[in-house]
């Protein structure tokens, strides 16, 4: 297998197939028929250790690896919520169901409803969708379809731009031992931030918009359904607006759900702010143990080394909030001034800016030192035909 080789197009499907759909079906049955806390048990630990076989599996593809471990680490995450934190039969409901309740529908239905509940990771159209999703498409069919292809192609053409610049810098395709981006000038530090995370951004859009696009034109739901899965770059005015509106909201729900449990188990009111800094730091532990999973695909030394990256970013986001609350109402001989909306946004921006090419070093470093760039993220790529 030469240095650019992905895995044939089989490999993906019957993997998926094995390690997600399968056990997600199981799940919904155990979630329909709702089974007592020891099956569940039993069947978690059955689930964990079938991961942990998935996880042991190589395609010899770096991102592919990354990637398949981290999806895992979330599917894990997610059945953990499902099974004990929340009651989805009980508490959820979608906007068609009307007054129907799913205990009186036929048991097929009620497993099909369980899954669909389980894989709409946002929430949408159904009474726990999360916080900070854009608003839904107002186009038509055909705009929507045309939209989506038109994103499904932009997304290519940006994760074969990234594939191609990784694979021609020495920094992320012949490192130097222990060679970190912060050696480099601030620019080329900006450089590299943009390029590495234009590998998850436009994965996400490119199956997302591509699953779009086949869901609205078989009629299996509408555009309705599938609101712009990133929000506005014109929100990333803060750390906390990066994460909780610019950047997807997959797995917020399930974050949420331990949060909110970890909260609850060390006794801190609702909607306090102990609760709220509780909640803050267990989500983005929660986001490091599922990225961990993908360390573990890439060798035994890479496990935990992306996870400084992730819990650094609840102590950002507290720090903005007293920083910039002190911005906002500075108190001077008893009167309050608040600095004019532009010159906040505008340190807004200035401070993410920073902090994510300060921080993305512990994200960046090991993807560099594992030498990601020397794989391929596309079977085929567009920019390097046409240089032909």
């Amino acid at each position: 297998m030469d240095e650019y080789t992905v895995p044939t197009s089989a490999q993906p499907l019957l993997f998926s197939i094995r390690y997600i759909f399968f056990p997600a079906l199981i799940l919904s049955c155990l979630l329909a028929f709702k089974s007592s806390s020891w099956i569940r048990l039993l069947f978690l630990a059955w689930y964990t250790a079938h991961l942990l076989q998935g996880m042991s599996m190589r395609t010899g593809n770096s991102w592919s690896d990354y990637s398949n471990g981290s999806t895992l680490g979330g599917e894990l995450m997610k059945t953990l919520s499902l099974l004990f934190l929340v009651n989805p039969a009980q508490d959820w409901c979608h906007r068609s169901d009307g007054n129907r309740k799913i205990a009186n529908r036929p048991w097929w239905q009620r497993i099909y409803w369980c899954f669909c509940a389980a894989y709409t990771m946002r929430g949408v159209g159904w009474n726990f969708q999360v916080p900070g999703v854009p608003s839904p498409s107002r186009m038509n069919r055909y705009m929507f379809l045309a939209c989506a292809v038109l994103r499904v192609v932009v997304s290519y053409l940006l994760l074969d731009a990234a594939q191609c610049l990784m694979q021609v810098i020495p920094f992320f395709n012949d490192p130097e031992p222990d060679a970190s981006m912060r050696s480099y000038s601030y620019r080329v530090q900006v450089f590299y931030t943009v390029v590495c995370f234009s590998v998850p951004y436009g994965s996400i859009r490119f199956y997302y918009y591509l699953g779009a696009f086949f869901a609205v034109l078989t009629g299996y739901s509408s555009q309705e359904d599938w609101p712009s899965v990133f929000g506005s770059w014109a929100d990333a005015c803060s750390v906390r607006n990066i994460w909780g509106k610019t950047w997807h909201q997959m797995f917020r729900r399930q974050y949420s759900s331990i949060g909110k449990a970890v909260a609850k188990r060390l006794g801190a009111p609702p909607g306090s702010i102990s609760s709220f800094i509780v909640q803050l730091f267990a989500a983005f532990l929660v986001s490091g143990i599922m990225h961990l999973f993908g360390d573990y695909t890439i060798g035994l030394k890479h496990i935990g080394v992306t996870l400084p990256f992730f819990v650094l970013q609840p102590f950002a986001i507290l720090f903005e909030e007293f920083f910039f609350f002190g911005l906002v109402c500075l108190k001077v001989d008893k009167h309050i001034f608040s600095l004019p909306t532009p010159i906040k946004r505008c340190f807004g921006y200035l401070w993410t800016l920073v902090w994510f090419t300060y921080s993305s070093s512990w994200y960046i470093d090991p993807i560099a030192q594992a030498k990601f760039g020397r794989n391929a993220i596309l079977p085929f790529s567009v920019i390097r035909f046409f240089q032909l």
